[in-house]
C-alpha cells in the first residue's frame, strides 16, 4: 500500500528552528494539507532554547507516523468490515501438457475476464512460463479492452523446447479489476505471445479438480485463445491456455482512496485524515525527546507537559482512526464487503 500522497500531507516545520543542530532537510517545509508536526496545539512544541538533532527527529518520525497510520487504519477498516477480494495467490494455466496443441493463427495466449469489477482490486502478474516446441525468446504483450488502460512494455520470455522451465519474471504487472470507461461490462485482459514457427504446448487453463475451485475463479473467467489480433474481443476461447502460465496473485489497494477523497466529496475526511496523522507523525517525535539520554532545555524542561500531550494525542488518534474507518465515502473503493450477521443459537450450558 504506497499512498503516495500521504508523504507530503503533513510537513515537519512550517519554517527553519535555529536551535536544531543538523542541516534542514529539502521540502521539510512541503504540506499540502497545511499541517505540521512542529505545531504549539495539535503537535510537537518546539522550545527555542533546544539545542538538538531535531530534523533528523522529525524526519524519522514522519516515517514512523505514515505506517502506524496505514497499519492502525487498515486494521480499523478489517475489524469492521468484510474483504471483497477472496485470497488466491498462485498459477493460472497448468505446467503440464499433452503434446502439442493445434495453433494456425499468429499469437497464442489467455484472456483473464473480470467477473464483477471491483474499485482498488487488482490482479498482479509476478512471472509468465512459455510452453512451445521451438526453442526462442518469447515477447509477452499484455493488452486489454479498456481504452484507458496503459500497456506495459512486453517482456521476453525465454522458452527451451518442449519444457516449461522456471519462468520469467514480469516485474509485477497491475491490472486494475475496475475501470472508469465501463464499470457495468466485461473489463478484460489479454496476454499473449507471438508464435512465429512454434506450436504451443497443450496445457489446460484449469486443472479440472473436481469440486475444488481455483482461488482465481472467484473472481476470473480464463479462457485460452489463438487469434491474429493481441486484443481478440470475440471468437476462438477455449480451455486450453496455448502454451502459457501465469504466476499471479490477486490483492485489493485498501487505502488508495485516501488519496482520492476530493472526487467523493470527502473534503472533510481528507482534513481528518490530516490532522489523523500529524498525531501519528507527533507522538514519535515526543518520545524521541523524552527518551533521549542528551541533556539539554528541549528534553529536561517540563517533560510532565510532554508527556500530558502525547497522552492527549494518542486518545485523539485513536479516536480519528476509528471515525475514517467508520466513514469511508461511498463509492470511494470496493475493497471491503458488509458482514454476514451474525446469528445467536440457544443451546444448553454447562455451568
Amino acid at each position: 500500500m504506497s499512498v503516495a500522497c500521504l508523504d507530503t500531507l503533513v510537513g515537519l516545520a512550517p519554517a527553519s528552528i535555529s536551535c536544531f543542530v543538523d542541516p534542514e532537510p529539502e521540502g521539510f517545509d512541503t504540506s499540502d494539507s497545511g499541517l505540521f508536526i512542529v505545531d504549539a496545539q495539535f503537535g510537537l512544541n518546539i522550545i527555542e532554547a533546544c539545542e538538538a538533532e531535531g530534523w533528523a527527529i522529525l524526519t524519522a518520525a514522519k516515517a514512523k507516523g505514515i505506517l502506524q497510520f496505514k497499519t492502525d487504519l487498515s486494521a480499523a477498516l478489517r475489524s469492521r468490515y468484510g474483504t471483497a477480494i477472496s485470497p488466491f495467490a498462485g498459477l493460472i494455466g497448468q505446467l503440464k501438457n499433452t503434446g502439442t496443441k493445434s495453433a494456425p493463427n499468429a499469437r497464442a495466449g489467455l484472456r483473464l475476464r473480470v467477473l464483477r469489477q471491483v474499485k482498488g482490486g487488482k490482479i498482479v502478474l509476478k512471472k509468465a512460463f512459455v510452453g512451445v516446441n521451438v526453442t526462442g525468446t518469447y515477447a509477452v504483450l499484455v493488452t486489454s479492452n479498456d481504452p484507458l488502460f496503459t500497456e506495459p512494455a512486453a517482456v521476453n520470455v525465454a522458452a527451451t523446447a518442449n519444457a516449461w522451465g522456471s519462468g520469467t519474471t514480469l516485474g509485477l504487472i497491475e491490472l486494475p479489476m475496475w475501470s472508469a470507461s465501463c464499470p457495468y461490462d466485461y473489463l478484460e485482459y489479454y496476454i499473449s505471445f507471438p508464435l512465429t514457427s512454434a506450436s504451443p504446448l497443450a496445457n489446460k487453463v484449469s486443472c479440472g479438480c473436481g469440486g475444488t475451485k481455483e482461488g482465481w475463479k472467484q473472481h476470473l473467467d480464463v479462457s485460452g485463445f489463438n487469434s491474429d489480433s493481441d486484443t481478440p474481443t470475440t471468437g476462438g476461447f477455449s480451455a486450453s491456455a496455448y502454451g502459457l502460465v501465469l504466476d499471479a496473485y490477486l490483492s485489493c489497494g485498501e487505502l488508495d482512496w485516501l488519496c482520492e477523497l476530493t472526487q467523493y466529496n470527502g473534503e472533510y475526511s481528507k482534513q481528518v485524515a490530516a490532522r489523523t496523522l500529524q498525531f501519528a507523525m507527533a507522538i514519535p517525535a515526543i518520545d524521541a525527546l523524552i527518551n533521549t539520554y542528551k541533556i539539554n532545555v528541549c528534553t529536561h524542561y517540563n517533560q510532565d507537559e510532554m508527556n500530558s500531550r502525547r497522552n492527549y494525542l494518542q486518545q485523539s488518534y485513536a479516536t480519528n482512526i476509528e471515525w475514517l474507518a467508520a466513514n469511508v465515502p461511498p463509492g470511494a473503493t470496493g475493497c471491503f464487503a458488509c458482514r454476514p450477521d451474525k446469528k445467536f443459537h440457544k443451546t444448553a450450558q454447562l455451568v
